[in-house]
């Protein structure tokens, strides 16, 4: 079991961390341009964002929910 939270966590980093993923940036630097010094309040958003983020991947690997590829 750790070893598969491992290489989740560790996809999960490389994810965020991928210069590549333009729209995590773009959505990172709105945060900050919006929110300016109130760190909380950012620290809540980004949190926010994660969990969201996460439910929705769930929800997709599961098959719960599916969105027409041509959108």
């Amino acid at each position: 079991m750790m070893s598969e939270l491992a290489t989740y966590l560790r996809l999960g980093l490389a994810h965020i961390l991928d210069l590549g993923g333009y729209d995590h940036i773009l959505f990172v630097i709105a945060l900050v341009a919006g929110e300016g010094p109130r760190l909380a309040r950012l620290i809540w958003l980004v949190t926010a964002f994660t969990i969201g983020h996460s439910i929705t991947l769930a929800l997709a690997t599961l098959k719960i929910v599916s969105v027409d590829p041509a959108w």
